[in-house]
């Protein structure tokens, strides 16, 4: 079975939630209307998602990130050989072990996570987009 991407991005417009969603396998064309839906949420409450479907039981699995307005939560889930699940966040963080809470929603997320740099959010989905994979020199457990 082939696996696809589900992609869906929703942000605040100026009187209400805007939400798009696309499920289907990519294509290049694809990958330039996705950047520019993604580029919506920059400096807005909103976020976006790429799901794999199915589930793999190896590799990746889900790049997300959301906005608060001001900050990115950018997390990258995948299935290592063992079926433990991990998630990746910017490999260039310094290591901090506190959570941290992001959005007022109450769950807690590693201070990793937790970027203010829109242009790598841009660069990470798009290398997922053309090649499937996000090496971990840009993202890291």
């Amino acid at each position: 079975m082939k696996s696809n991407l589900f992609f869906t991005c929703g942000f605040q417009g100026d009187n209400s939630w805007i939400v798009l969603s696309n499920r289907k396998l990519m294509h290049s064309m694809d990958i330039k209307e996705m950047l520019l839906m993604i580029e919506n949420i920059n400096n807005r409450e909103g976020g976006a998602r790429l799901e794999v479907i199915p589930e793999p039981d190896i590799g990746l699995s889900e790049l997300s990130v959301r906005c608060d307005g001001e900050k990115y939560l950018l997390t990258l889930a995948e299935y290592l050989d063992d079926g433990d699940l991990i998630v990746r966040t910017k490999s260039d963080t310094p290591y901090n072990p506190n959570l941290v809470v992001f959005d007022g929603d109450g769950e807690m997320y590693p201070s990793s996570a937790i970027i203010d740099d829109f242009d790598f959010v841009i660069k990470v989905f798009s290398i997922f987009l053309e090649t499937g994979d996000v090496p971990y020199d840009l993202m890291d457990i």
